[in-house]
């Protein structure tokens, strides 16, 4: 799925897809880095707080448990948005466009 120039809902499955998806991440919704990646491993690992040391592991260890996951960048999104784990969950369940999601976060 495209957003703009942006791939809204790729697999986040190595280290440059990582970092790619905090730089659209940042742009789209006008955080900072910290919060984009942030929301990015909350969704990496489905969780509202993240777990202790999880900072500390490596982007490898990040994408190994992301690689299989499902609309890891979408739930970003909407983490970023202030949603929880579960909001966010249903939201794209509600509406699984991302596009339409990402229309109505970055405005």
């Amino acid at each position: 799925c495209v957003y703009g120039n942006y791939m809204i809902n790729m697999g986040v499955s190595n280290n440059k897809l990582y970092h790619r998806t905090i730089r659209i991440i940042r742009r789209l919704l006008s955080v900072d880095e910290e919060q984009a990646e942030h929301s990015l491993l909350r969704s990496i690992y489905r969780c509202d707080v993240l777990p202790i040391g999880c900072r500390e592991r490596s982007i490898a260890e990040h994408v190994q448990t992301a690689t299989p996951l499902p609309n890891v960048i979408p739930t970003a999104f909407l983490l970023c948005s202030g949603l929880s784990i579960d909001e966010a969950r249903k939201e794209l369940e509600a509406e699984p466009v991302v596009r339409n999601i990402v229309r109505r976060l970055a405005q």
